[in-house]
This record gives structure tokens, C-alpha cells and sequence, in this order.
């Protein structure tokens, strides 16, 4: 049972809100053998009186939106409870359209965007569609039960359980010198070099042997491997989804779900791939095995036809869990989102790609990655001499600097823009944040963007200077799911909210008046009250 920080009862706790749990099967002699643990995490247990009864209680602190597993233990008996805490900024639909955005619509077009303005030379990138979901479950479907007279893998993997390809590997051994069987001659000199490793009469006590051993990490079955660990995680990103999407749960949930349970019964069956190395490469070269043995050249044809599918991804680990990384995976749509405005706004002013480090290719196509280490992810040019450059996480040291830094304190924003001419130097900074007003306050939820992100905006904006001391931030704002707020005409709150067009249509107009001066950042500012 849980009470908010008002005493009401309450389902579960609200977002970022604290309250208390009561444990009230547990009789209160008995507090102090309770154990209870958030993911993990040790809470304290105690006393206190509630509605003047003596109750053991859990001091709940502020927790952000998803799945949190609460586990009691009293002496030998376990119980545990899995909370699911919503999002209060915004709607489950928002939530659904967020992840669908990072799973296949934003990698695509940030890709075919660096694409257009000519990153890559003789490649082409699958657009995303409006049925990507269900192209995404088709291809994933085939792949696991099979099409066009292909055993799927599913089939692929019960019957390389009981046959699978085996060879003989040489292994070497420190074998004792009276037991030794095949030396290697060219490992005597460390087996005379080794300390303690002589007799008195200055001969070896131990030799390197060599064994042949039985091995299933080939080639071969790396492949097979490569491909089982792809569809495993194409098959978990679209249970993710239908987590999140009623529609397509309705759609595609039993089937979802029943294929999940073949494959885990199918993986089981072919437990010897889980000792195999990965892939390093896209597979270039045809063995006898994949040709002549079946099961082999069905696991070929499988992983090939996959690749055939396959679109430009997003690297993120937080996409494994949405629920339980709700802020992390905001703020990388909210970059992503300004990278894509980016590119579109480029491609209609003349730039081109100069650098990035966005897009790298991979086993199943195209990587993206949104990489915080301060480094430029893409830089435009012109020319006309204007180059762009966007660096997410880029860091404003303290002086002395012999470029940019911050005259005050070390400053790091989420994503800056720099706009270079030979005229003249200018910054824009964008921070999304995943808070709202009243977050740690318990305010009853009023809607705003939190004073301290504004005092932020302001601190980035006067603080980051040039080596001559002038400051060069034309605008800072944050990025966040609320109502868009304008204090003057260098710091602002912009709204982006998942699953609307408003933070692409708000980038695009920033962008482009950040390249082009005359252009003024908001047609009609709003101040602050």
C-alpha cells in the first residue's frame, strides 16, 4: 500500500513524487528482520504511526517513470512486486510515438539526410514508412518462421541442435616433459626461459603440448549465431513496442508472442552457439558447409534476406528497456530530432557534409550513434565559407582556452551548434530536459520549465566567451515536454513533445535564422511574467 506525500492512498506512487509504503502484513515486533530492496537497492524500514496506528513503513524517494521491481523479505519468505510508475509529462500514445521515432523513422532519415547532402558515395538508405511496424514484424516473422520453401530459423536451430557442424582445433597445453605427445619446437625457448620450469640437469619439467580437440566455434557457426542474436533483438524491440502500442499489440501480440516461445525453446535446442565467437565481419565467403548441409545454407539465406531488410538503426541500450529509461531515451530523440531539422535545413540552403561521425556501417546495415564525448557529430560547409558544426555534449572549459570556454565555471551542454563565417561566430545551445515545474516541489503539477534550466540558459549564454572575451552564445534554450516560454530574445523554453512536429518545425526555423542573421530567432517573443 502506498500514500503519497499528502497521507492519501494512492495506487502507485506518481512521478518524481515521494510518499510512503506500508507494509501492512508485516506485523510490527518484527520490523527489523524486513528487507526490502528497489532494483536492487537496499530502503530503510521503520516505525511510525499512521492515522494513530503503529505501522512498519518504507520511506519512498522521488522515482522517475518506469518499471521498478520491489522485492520484501521477511526471514525465508520473498515476495516481490513489479511497479510501473507512468509518465506524467506525457501520454502513453506520446511515449509509444517517441520510441517508435528512435527505433525506425529518426535513424532512417538522419541517414538518408547525410545521404542527400552527399556523406556517402554509392549507398542508398531504405525511407521510412508509414507501416514500418508492421514491415518490421513481417520481416521478423519470416525470418523466424521461414518463407518462399525457407525453413525459418526456428527450424534451422532444432535441427542444428541434434547435427551441428563440429571440426578439430589444435590447443596448447603445459603438459608435464614425461607426458608430452606432440611438443611445439616453437615453444621450447619459453619452456627453458621459465622460472622454476628446470631440472638440476638443466632440462625441462614441463613442455607445450598440443591436443585436437573437438571445437564449435567456426565460421559457420558464427554465422548462425550472428543471425540468432539479430533476430533476438529485432523480435525484443518489437515486444517493446507492442508494450507501448495498444494497436499493434491487438494486431500482433499472440503472434508475437507465440513466436518468442518457439524461438526460446529453439535457442535452448542450440545451446552450443551461446560458446561461439561473433561475427566480425558481414559474411563474404561460401563454405561447403553452408552449400551442401541444409540447415547451414537455410541459417545463409536467412541472414542474408535480413540484411536485405535491414534499415539504419539507432545503438542505444536504453531501447532494450523504454519503460524503465524514459529520460535518457527523451533526450536522445530530442538530439536526434535537432539533428534531422539540422540536415533538412542544410540540404535547402546549399551545404553539404563536410565530416560526421553519425553513421557507420554494420553487420545488419547502417549504425547510428549519438556519441557524448564532446567530439563534432556532423560539421555542413558552404561555399560561401559557413560551415556548421553540431557537438553534442561539447565541453566549455574554464579559462585559461585558447578557442571557446566559459569564463565562470566548466559548461557542458547536450547539444551545440556553432555557425562560422568569415564574419562573424555565433553558438546556439539546446538542452533537452525531461522536467517540468514543480518535478521536486509537489506543486500539484503545474506545467513551466524548472528555474534552475532557465538559470542554466542564462549561465551558458553570458558565461561561454572567446579567447578575446566576447560573447558568442546568440541563443540557449531548453528543450522539454511543456509550453513553449520566451525570456527576451537569447534564453527560451521550447516545447517538444513526442509523437507532434513541434520541436521539428521550432529546430527548423532556428536553424535557419542561426544561417541567415538577418532572420530574427522568434517572430514574436514572449517574456516572461
Amino acid at each position: 500500500m502506498f500514500h503519497d506525500a499528502r497521507g492519501v492512498p494512492v495506487a502507485v506512487p506518481r512521478e518524481w513524487e515521494p510518499g510512503t509504503l506500508i507494509l501492512a502484513d508485516v506485523p510490527v515486533e518484527r520490523w527489523a528482520d524486513v528487507q526490502v530492496t528497489l532494483n536492487g537497492r537496499p530502503l530503510a524500514v521503520q516505525v511510525e504511526r499512521i492515522a494513530g496506528v503503529p505501522r512498519v513503513t518504507v520511506p519512498w524517494d522521488r522515482a522517475g517513470a518506469g518499471r521498478w521491481r520491489l522485492a520484501v523479505r521477511d526471514g525465508a519468505a520473498l515476495a516481490e512486486a513489479m511497479i510501473h510508475i507512468r509518465s506524467a509529462k506525457f501520454s502513453d500514445e506520446a511515449l509509444a510515438a517517441m520510441v517508435e521515432d528512435l527505433e525506425t523513422r529518426l535513424p532512417a532519415s538522419v541517414a538518408i539526410g547525410l545521404d542527400r547532402l552527399g556523406a556517402f558515395a554509392g549507398l542508398s538508405f531504405r525511407p521510412p514508412g508509414p507501416a514500418t511496424l508492421a514491415q518490421e514484424f513481417e520481416e521478423v516473422r519470416q525470418a523466424l518462421a521461414g518463407a518462399a520453401g525457407r525453413p525459418g530459423l526456428i527450424e534451422t536451430l532444432n535441427r542444428l541442435g541434434r547435427d551441428p557442424h563440429v571440426v578439430l582445433a589444435d590447443r596448447e597445453i603445459w603438459t608435464p616433459a614425461e607426458r608430452v605427445r606432440r611438443p611445439v619446437p616453437g615453444r621450447l625457448a619459453a619452456a627453458l626461459g621459465q622460472a622454476g620450469n628446470l631440472t638440476a640437469e638443466r632440462l625441462p619439467l614441463r613442455l607445450v603440448d598440443v591436443r585436437n580437440e573437438p571445437t564449435y566455434d567456426t565460421y559457420e557457426n558464427r554465422l548462425v549465431r550472428e543471425f540468432r542474436d539479430q533476430v533476438d533483438g529485432r523480435l525484443r524491440r518489437l515486444e517493446a513496442c507492442a508494450g507501448l502500442s495498444a494497436g499493434f499489440a491487438a494486431a500482433a501480440g499472440d503472434t508475437l508472442g507465440g513466436l518468442r516461445a518457439r524461438f526460446r525453446a529453439a535457442c535452448r535446442a542450440a545451446a552450443f552457439l551461446d560458446g561461439v565467437g561473433r561475427l566480425r565481419s558481414a559474411p563474404d565467403r561460401l563454405t561447403m558447409v553452408l552449400l551442401r548441409r541444409p540447415a547451414y545454407r537455410a541459417a545463409l539465406e536467412g541472414f542474408l534476406a535480413l540484411r536485405r531488410s535491414a534499415r539504419a538503426r539507432l545503438r542505444d541500450p536504453a531501447l532494450e528497456a523504454p519503460m524503465e529509461n524514459v529520460p535518457a531515451l527523451y533526450e536522445t530523440w530530442g538530439t536526434l530530432t535537432l539533428i534531422d531539422a539540422l540536415l533538412a535545413v542544410a540540404a535547402d540552403l546549399g551545404f553539404t557534409v563536410a565530416s560526421q561521425r553519425l553513421v557507420t556501417p554494420g553487420l545488419m546495415g547502417a549504425l547510428l550513434d549519438v556519441l557524448p564525448d564532446g567530439r563534432p557529430a556532423v560539421v555542413l560547409s558552404r561555399t560561401d565559407g559557413c560551415t556548421v558544426t553540431l557537438t553534442p555534449q561539447r565541453d566549455f572549459a574554464p579559462p585559461p582556452f585558447a578557442d571557446l570556454g566559459s569564463v565562470s565555471f566548466r559548461q557542458i551542454p547536450d547539444v551545440t551548434v556553432e555557425v562560422r563565417t568569415p564574419l562573424r561566430r555565433e553558438l546556439l545551445i539546446l538542452d533537452p530536459k525531461y522536467k517540468l515545474f514543480g518535478d521536486a516541489d509537489g506543486d500539484g503539477g503545474t506545467i513551466g520549465p524548472k528555474k534552475e534550466d532557465i538559470d542554466k540558459m542564462h549561465a551558458y549564454r553570458d558565461a561561454i566567451r572567446d579567447a578575446n572575451g566576447n560573447a558568442v552564445v546568440r541563443m540557449a534554450a531548453i528543450l522539454y515536454p511543456g509550453p513553449e516560454r520566451w525570456f527576451g530574445d537569447g534564453v527560451a523554453a521550447l516545447t517538444a513533445m513526442p509523437g507532434t512536429d513541434a520541436l521539428r518545425t521550432t529546430a527548423a526555423r532556428l536553424f535557419g535564422a542561426a544561417v541567415q542573421p538577418a532572420v530574427p530567432f522568434a517572430s514574436t517573443p514572449v517574456a516572461a511574467g
